[in-house]
């Protein structure tokens, strides 16, 4: 071998050894020598080896060996030293493993050949060999070899042969690791930008081709359940993720790769990559496949965990267009898409992670309904202010969006399916209270106060007629998702339907005062005495309602919620409208509104009288069961 080295022409020396190794082969087939098998199997390593030279694929890359040339001697190669396999076929068993050896140096020469093909039509003559194109060649070169060895094991091997595939191959992973992985590494180290398209480029020859030599030994391993072909195992998707990893930076930066810093975009996918691994890992596939992938699902609860903690980091922090810590505006709608088109794929990753009601599971949902949430507010929140979610306050409207959000996310966490889960739902189901009083006390605060036009701390006129009729459409969706949050008599039911008919009575005040000011609610005079009238007159219909109702489902809350309107009614008619209102429509204001006080006595009278005998009733769901 070493005279055929210095004999033979670089561009003609892979198929040189090659003829040596079918020589040995087709001789050991006839003579049946101990040694002439494994010779040749040393010659098909030796012609892998000369086409991993630099001196051999470099001359490729820069132009001086055609690229039919070296397609032509990559086929004849192979065809060589496949021939030398099918020639040891005439000795059976006795040399099966040898001629499995040198099928696998065959395949892999043609691999080679025509990857180096491809990466000279895709990436051109400009990309010559450098630092890391190299040191991926010799990481290559040790794998492979591993991979020869590892073929041509034996049962009876001594402890020379059965160590020695384990050190060419840990050799392999660690030249690979530290040298591509880390020192030359393109983005990190010191390495040169990969040549090429963003994804069919040298990276390919740096970390993917390395994981695919590691699995493809792994499987052929006599042994899968040992140590060692566990860490190969693990190496294989080490170098995998590299690849994946530096492929989207590559896709983000290109040749700038190395120094730019890391986009929202970029670190949204980052997260998204560690949730996939990890469910990847956790898969139901994985646990009943081969022993060697089955082992990889011990890591998956601390992948999943790392994983989780990365979600909620990325996508609840460092990249949110509205609270994170880069306070820039989206470029673009596409970019807005993909942000949170990758939140939600986030969301249903970390869904997908639970697969039982261990602490794992019970943390997946929970990270899910939070970055489900946090995914909600900053779609409503784009609605409303468009790329730059940092600019403007909290307009009233939006304000609305965001109490029923928050009603809506108590509603869910109230769920009975949620409940009756045994995938980590019961757990989140008992933050259930503490999240309905909250978000109780958050639609109080919004619809009584902060959202008003009329009385609220914004005095700005609503914007248009549409902008009105959203705010007031806001009003009456958010009293019927806190109708809806009542499940029993409980004092958290009676508080949601309590705050029900509140919403309602703010909703109905400024219909009233929209109907006399128009945008300008806030402006004063223009209704006069009719304005007043009109309030009044209003209000004891609006609190007769809610009394007949209570009365008739013999519901206490609602007929005190009645009440409390009729008494606010009185207090205004005693005290504001005799003192503002003159003459005849002084006089009808009282009659009118004592009118209506006496027909709604009768009438409630009359009801609880018809009902006396009926079982109550819960308005917004039916009774829980003992």
């Amino acid at each position: 071998f070493v005279a055929l080295h210095a004999a033979s022409p670089v561009a003609v020396e892979p198929a040189t050894q090659a003829l040596a190794a079918l020589i040995l082969a087709l001789a050991a087939a006839g003579l049946g020598w101990r040694g002439l098998a494994p010779a040749a199997v040393a010659g098909g390593l030796m012609a892998l080896a000369v086409m991993l030279r630099t001196g051999f694929i470099g001359e490729a890359l820069a132009g001086r060996l055609a690229l039919s040339n070296l397609l032509g001697i990559s086929a004849l190669t192979s065809a060589l030293l496949f021939v030398g396999s099918l020639a040891l076929k005439r000795r059976g068993e006795a040399q099966r493993n040898e001629r499995e050896a040198l099928s696998t140096a065959a395949l892999l020469v043609l691999l080679l050949g025509l990857f180096t093909g491809l990466h000279i039509v895709l990436a051109g003559k400009a990309s010559a060999s450098g630092p890391l194109f190299e040191a991926s060649l010799r990481t290559l070169l040790m794998l492979s070899a591993g991979l020869l060895l590892v073929a041509r094991q034996r049962d009876d091997d001594g402890i020379i042969a059965r160590w020695r595939a384990v050190a060419v191959i840990g050799v392999g992973i660690l030249h690979g690791l530290i040298g591509p992985g880390l020192v030359l590494n393109p983005w990190w180290g010191t390495g040169e930008a990969p040549a090429g398209l963003p994804v069919f480029n040298s990276l390919i020859l740096a970390f993917l081709a390395p994981a695919l030599l590691l699995a493809a030994t792994v499987r052929r391993r006599a042994r899968p359940d040992e140590a060692w072909s566990r860490s190969w195992l693990v190496a294989a998707v080490v170098f995998g993720l590299l690849w994946i990893l530096l492929v989207l930076r590559h896709l983000f930066h290109g040749a700038q790769m190395a120094g730019a810093p890391v986009e929202r975009a970029e670190a949204c996918v980052y997260a998204v990559l560690a949730l996939l691994t990890a469910w990847a890992l956790g898969a139901d596939r994985v646990g009943t496949g081969r022993a060697q992938a089955a082992w990889l699902r011990a890591a998956a609860p601390a992948a999943g965990g790392i994983s989780l903690a990365g979600g909620v980091l990325v996508f609840g922090l460092l990249a949110s267009p509205w609270w994170g810590l880069s306070q820039t505006a989206l470029p673009s709608v596409g970019n807005a898409l993909l942000v949170f088109g990758l939140h939600a794929l986030a969301v249903l990753l970390a869904l997908r992670l639970r697969r039982g009601d261990t602490p794992l599971d019970r943390a997946a949902l929970t990270v899910a309904a939070g970055l489900a949430v946090a995914l909600l507010l900053q779609l409503l929140r784009w609605a409303f202010h468009g790329l730059d979610l940092t600019q403007g306050g909290i307009g009233r409207a939006e304000a609305c969006a965001y109490a029923i959000l928050g009603l809506l996310t108590a509603r869910g966490l109230l769920s009975s399916r949620l409940a009756a889960s045994h995938r980590g739902g019961r757990w989140l189901h008992q933050a259930a209270p503490a999240a309905g009083w909250i978000a109780l006390a958050g639609a109080a605060l919004v619809f009584g106060r902060y959202a008003s036009p009329w009385w609220g701390p914004l005095d700005q006129p609503l914007a248009s007629v549409p902008a009105g009729l959203l705010l007031f459409g806001l009003y009456g969706l958010g009293a019927a998702t806190v109708l809806g949050l009542r499940r029993d008599e409980s004092p958290f039911g009676r508080a949601a339907l309590a705050v029900c008919v509140g919403i309602l009575f703010a909703l109905v005040s400024l219909l009233i005062r929209w109907a006399f000011h128009g945008a300008d609610m806030s402006a004063p005079g223009r209704g006069g005495a009719l304005e007043t009238w009109s309030f009044s007159a209003l209000w004891a219909v609006f609190g007769l309602a809610v009394l007949s109702l209570g009365s008739a489902r013999r519901d206490t809350t609602l007929r005190w919620a009645g009440l409390a309107v009729l008494l606010l009614t009185a207090i205004k008619v005693m005290l504001f409208d005799l003192a503002r209102l003159e003459g005849v429509i002084r006089a009808a204001s009282f009659l009118a509104v004592g009118a209506l006080f006496l027909v709604g006595a009768l009438a409630a009278r009359r009801l609880n009288a018809g009902s006396g005998g009926r079982k109550p009733e819960i308005s917004g769901g039916s009774a829980p069961e003992a």
